[in-house]
């Protein structure tokens, strides 16, 4: 048994550091990231034999938990603060937000905290991931730049259970080199975290763009590239006779952005206009 399951069990998490016993009702403080001395002095004192009254009740037979009044309200908490930021898509520091405590019903968690449980989830869930990938995978990737930064999503799909599964391995920046040799020193990189080499990677999927191409050169891995890509690239060739009416559209479009001519569209339509995207 650990010091938080003993404290769990006999005391509620009042928040801001403060726990009530069950049994006496007093509130006692323990501040956040200090352990669980001041409640396990507390127990030592007041509580004669409590270690074993405890292992007695979880030794038994009896199939809830709940029958002796305990519920682990703790990973409960910690589960629904993740839950409610990564759903919202809502930055860590969310958690102490006076008006998003006032209206949600988890008890209070420090960012320090947070990111602590996070860091343990992503572990678990990884060792998952590498279990499940085994010695024979395919990777996915894109790179996009947003404002200054360039980053890099890279996936994994294998089969699993005979079904087909895909997971995000990796979510990083690349500011330095986005050549080449510089994506696949990053995706080793990725592949050492979950104890992978590259020489388990039987295809790769991208754009085909010059570096993806460059990439699969360098590797010798089949690049199997992105099949709407190529599908954008000979439909712009279909339409290259019609080029004057699809500039005149993409420029009629521009024109509909503007903010007096978006004000009469929208008491017409409720569409907006869409400019078109270079294909390269």
């Amino acid at each position: 048994m650990t010091s938080r399951q003993l404290c769990g069990f006999y005391f509620t998490d009042l928040g801001e550091g403060l726990f009530e016993c069950k049994t006496f009702g007093r509130p006692r403080k323990q501040a956040p990231g200090t352990g669980f001395s001041n409640l396990l002095s507390h127990l030592n004192s007041k509580h004669a034999g409590y270690a074993t009254e405890y292992a007695e009740l979880h030794a038994s037979a009896t199939p809830l938990i709940a029958t002796f009044g305990f519920v682990d309200e703790t990973k409960r908490n910690i589960y629904q603060w993740m839950d409610w930021l990564t759903q919202r898509n809502l930055p860590f520091t969310e958690v102490r937000n006076k008006a998003t405590r006032a209206v949600v019903t988890m008890q209070s968690m420090t960012v320090k905290t947070l990111k602590r449980y996070m860091r343990h989830v992503a572990l678990a869930f990884g060792h998952i991931i590498a279990k499940e990938m085994g010695q024979s995978f395919g990777l996915l990737f894109d790179g996009w730049t947003c404002h200054s930064l360039h980053f890099l999503a890279i996936f994994v799909v294998y089969e699993w259970n005979g079904e087909r599964s895909q997971r995000l391995l990796s979510l990083s920046p690349m500011d330095d080199d986005q050549t080449a040799p510089a994506h696949l020193e990053h995706i080793e990189t990725v592949m050492g975290v979950y104890d992978k080499n590259i020489g388990m990677v039987r295809f790769v999927d991208g754009d085909n763009c010059a570096t993806n191409q460059s990439l699969a050169t360098l590797t010798g891995i089949p690049l199997i590239g992105c099949a709407s890509h190529r599908f954008s690239l000979a439909f712009k060739r279909f339409l290259e006779g019609y080029q004057t009416q699809i500039d005149q559209a993409q420029n009629l479009m521009i024109q509909l952005h503007h903010t007096k001519n978006a004000a009469a569209r929208a008491k017409v339509t409720m569409f907006k206009p869409i400019k078109a995207n270079a294909t390269r």
